[in-house]
């Protein structure tokens, strides 16, 4: 059995993807295999030595992180990047690219970044998907292994759940949609609260990794309103008994966007959804529960996926 090399940048609470890496690793171990952290600077290019400071959330409290006898004997261990990692700058001969994104193929490429010359990506590496999202949207002339599918989810079920109080305010958020949305876009009102990832005209609110603050938002709320079309805060607005709307997109149909994962059916995808969305949220907390399972068998499919390949 093989050890499980996971790159990730340090921890900051506004990414759903670095948080979803270090649980990964903390998942791991808490079930039987044997994996670490190889801590990498925000592009993914180069390795920071453990000695350097880099933070895990204190949650994830079975993370191990790689030391030099790891580091010099990867053909004993698989490595795992995300998406947007460059190459494979930890020379590690059995990479896996988890797909927690839209395939691009820039990362893809060989190029450089600054002064660090990265090598293109080379076709016996592994690929996982974390969504089928991911899959319909990316470019199919570039995608592969679409029946290796790895979901694992930070809920914070302890954080956003439904405390019943007084719904008296409507907020919104751009996050991603800000890309391709335009104000002629905007169906919320103008009065409504907008909180972003580097807003600062709101003291509580203004960073959306503040997560108790969040979901003290969330159970003020009334109706939420995403241009963001993958962000997981739209359902964990609906944790919080909110109205979550995402407003569509004409890239994205609303068969697409139910499909690519099964917790978008408790979000409306337009206005139109909001009844539908609403009459079937009592069921989430058991579709939660029922997904954290689903994500320890997916794990373990993993690893022996992995382990099976790189041989």
């Amino acid at each position: 059995m093989k050890k499980i090399v996971v790159s990730a940048p340090s921890w900051f609470p506004s990414s759903g993807g670095i948080t979803i890496l270090h649980k990964f690793v903390h998942t791991l171990n808490d079930i039987g295999y044997d994996a670490y952290l190889a801590p990498s600077k925000p592009s993914g290019l180069g390795w920071w030595n453990s000695n350097i400071e880099f933070y895990t959330p204190a949650r994830y409290n079975k993370v191990k992180f790689i030391n030099e006898d790891i580091y010099n004997n990867l053909q004993d261990a698989i490595v795992v990047y995300a998406e947007s990692w460059y190459g494979n700058y930890l020379n590690a001969p059995n990479v896996v690219r988890w797909m927690m994104g839209l395939a691009n193929s820039n990362f893809m490429n060989a190029g450089n970044y600054g002064q660090f010359r990265y090598n293109a990506w080379k076709d016996d590496e592994l690929w996982f998907w974390y969504s089928d999202l991911y899959k319909t949207q990316s470019d199919k002339k570039i995608i592969k292994n679409l029946d290796n599918d790895l979901t694992l989810i930070e809920f914070y079920t302890d954080i956003f759940l439904n405390r019943s109080e007084d719904r008296i305010l409507n907020c919104w958020t751009l996050r991603k949609g800000g890309f391709d949305t335009e104000p002629s876009d905007y169906i919320h009102d103008s009065s409504d609260l907008f909180f972003g990832d580097i807003d600062t005209s709101l003291d509580d609110f203004n960073f959306p990794g503040q997560y108790k603050r969040l979901a003290m938002l969330f159970n003020k709320t009334k109706r939420f309103y995403s241009y963001d079309r993958s962000t997981f805060i739209s359902v964990q607005a609906a944790m919080c008994g909110a109205d979550s709307i995402v407003v569509p997109h004409k890239k994205l149909s609303k068969e697409e966007y139910y499909n690519g994962f099964e917790l978008h059916k408790y979000v409306a995808y337009g206005l139109d959804e909001i009844n539908r969305a609403k009459s079937i949220r009592n069921e989430l907390d058991d579709h939660i529960k029922e997904i954290e399972r689903k994500c320890i068998s997916d794990i373990h499919l993993f690893v022996e996926k992995c382990n099976n390949y790189f041989k």
